[in-house]
């Protein structure tokens, strides 16, 4: 029995040690920049369709300063991409986390060498390599590379990222010592209530007054009646930071009613298949189209989020006695605001559901069927959060380019988490040349989509992440490719460090660019429709060729050739 026991203890001591060991060595991994932390953006911001899983650290404007590993590890990981990151790295670290740096313009040492010579033989400049541990190893504060502002960036910084290397969920730097000085309460500018006897894809939230600074908040009215026996609230709240002009998201947010806690979520992990979850957790409609970051405070059916407390946050209200209401906010650094009323239910009042002749309900957790006469929608049971009253209808167009009608799918102000399919009858005939060119072209609030979609019979098939106006439509019209900046012909001094195109398509954007420098495959670094040749330490003074080609989503390709002169 003893020796049972020894072992048993001997087991516990060892995991403490280790756990000891780690969050001490976790917890003094260095700054990725040599810089104070400034940071941009925060953990779990609200961005389109997906938190924000890092930090965004500021680099002053400027581009190519030295990025560092912020512990012993490996390079383990290298992508570049026109979007999303840009050019990232990954390290994966002896502490069990892996950390992220992306946006950045080029690496250092042997993986930039390596890496290049890769683009050259694939031929592409888009590249995802992985590395076993022995093959580049780092030490911590050892350089790695340069802050650049490359994939999806607006500016010049670093966006760092921390992620559990078991099992890939991003986490909240700021609880790894990635913190900034912050003695500032969040600042809550809005609060709202939702009427939750209906979805809230039917009406818009009711606002109330509130007044306050400095972490202490109230009603502007002694107390808030509402017209519905069960609602919930929605709040617009910003972190902020002293001596910063950045407004951040907010740590964690909490709910009593009398006392009783019916609602707590906290931003500190994330995985890649809960980022979309964003679309649930805010009044989607309110912040595509009048850009107001209203975060719910309760749980929409459809969420599956696991952050969220086992509190759903719906108030219900069955009769007319007032109610303590509290909410609180809290940044990471531990600073509070807090908000608190009277809530009470007033005379009820009945609002008109929609009447719509094409109108049919879907709910969560059901997958769905909606068919018309020459379209087929197929919902997934993930697909929506709320219930929607969903509508339709087809329109006949008489552009030229058309082959199908217009299906106009429900409103794009209401979110879809699952991509769903969509099948359009064409009016092309059997055999049709055309065919080939025919794309399917969804135009939804933010964005438009161009698929090349699949034939079945005579309809084709296609599916989107956002609801809109969805239509079939030849395209014969190849990509413009245009000099950015430049003619050709032109002769650039040594201190040239590069040369631009600006490529352009009709429906969208461009599915393939490459290029030849002398009739040599040369990358295209690649932001937006801007593709930038970088001049190597190869490039002799003379005489030079660009040939560029570009092609589309239908197939239609164009090759155009730039001539100029370096010295």
């Amino acid at each position: 029995m003893w020796k049972y026991f020894i072992m048993l203890l001997c087991i516990v001591i060892v995991v403490m040690v280790i756990g000891f060991v780690r969050d001490n060595h976790t917890h003094c991994m260095s700054s990725p920049l040599r810089s104070e932390l400034q940071l941009a953006a925060n953990f779990g911001e609200i961005r389109p369709d997906h938190f924000h899983m890092g930090l965004d650290i500021r680099t002053g404007g400027e581009e190519n300063q030295p990025v560092y590993s912020v512990e012993d590890g490996y390079i383990s990981r290298v992508k570049i991409e026109p979007g999303g990151y840009g050019k990232a790295i990954f390290v994966t670290h002896t502490n069990g986390l892996t950390s992220l740096y992306a946006h950045l313009n080029r690496y250092a040492g042997k993986i930039e060498e390596y890496i290049t010579a890769r683009q050259y033989k694939t031929k592409s400049w888009q590249q995802d390599v992985s590395f076993s541990p022995g093959q580049y190893p780092v030490r911590k504060d050892e350089l790695i590379a340069y802050s650049g502002n490359t994939g999806h960036s607006e500016g010049p910084h670093v966006h760092f990222e921390l992620r559990d290397t078991k099992t890939g969920n991003h986490l909240n730097p700021a609880l790894y010592g990635f913190e900034v000085r912050d003695n500032t309460p969040p600042e809550i500018v809005g609060l709202y209530w939702y009427d939750r006897r209906y979805s809230t894809y039917e009406n818009d939230p009711f606002a109330i007054d509130i007044v306050g600074s400095k972490g202490e908040y109230k009603s502007r009215r002694k107390t808030v009646k509402v017209t519905s026996p069960l609602i919930s609230l929605g709040i617009h709240a910003d972190d902020k930071v002293e001596g910063s002009r950045f407004r951040y998201g907010v740590y964690r947010t909490q709910l009593w009613m009398d006392e009783q806690l019916i609602h707590d979520v906290t931003m500190d992990n994330f995985s890649d298949t809960d980022t979309r979850y964003v679309n649930a957790c805010i009044d989607y409609r309110a912040n595509i189209s009048r850009g107001h970051h209203i975060q719910h405070l309760s749980r929409l059916p459809g969420n599956g989020l696991p952050i969220y407390s086992k509190h759903d946050g719906l108030i219900s209200l069955p009769d007319n006695a007032p109610h303590q209401i509290h909410i609180r906010v809290t940044d990471v650094a531990g600073n509070a605001s807090d908000l608190r009323f009277v809530l009470q239910k007033g005379s009820t009042d009945v609002v008109a559901r929609s009447k719509m002749k094409n109108a049919s309900w879907l709910s969560p957790g059901k997958a769905s069927v909606v068919k018309g006469k020459s379209f087929v929608v197929r919902f997934s049971e993930r697909a929506f959060y709320d219930s929607v009253p969903f509508e339709w209808k087809e329109e006949i167009t008489h552009e030229h380019f058309a082959v199908s009608p217009r299906i106009h799918l429900h409103n794009p102000t209401v979110p879809v988490h699952d991509r769903y399919t969509v099948s359009v009858k064409s009016i092309l005939p059997d055999g049709s040349p055309l065919r080939s060119k025919t794309v399917m072209l969804c135009k939804g609030f933010r964005r438009k989509a161009v698929v090349k979609g699949v034939w079945e019979g005579n309809s084709m098939r296609g599916s989107f992440d956002e609801l809109g106006k969805i239509q079939l439509l030849i395209d014969t019209i190849p990509p413009q490719i245009e000099p950015g900046g430049w003619r050709s012909g032109a002769v650039f001094e040594r201190d040239k460090r590069s040369v631009s195109v600006l490529v352009h398509d009709n429906l969208g954007e461009v599915s393939a660019t490459e290029a030849e420098l002398d009739g040599n495959w040369v990358p295209l670094l690649q932001k937006g429709n801007v593709f930038t040749y970088l001049f190597n330490k190869n490039l002799r003074p003379g005489n030079h060729r660009l040939m560029v080609t570009a092609s589309d989503v239908a197939g239609n390709k164009i090759s155009r050739e730039f001539l100029f002169t370096t010295k």
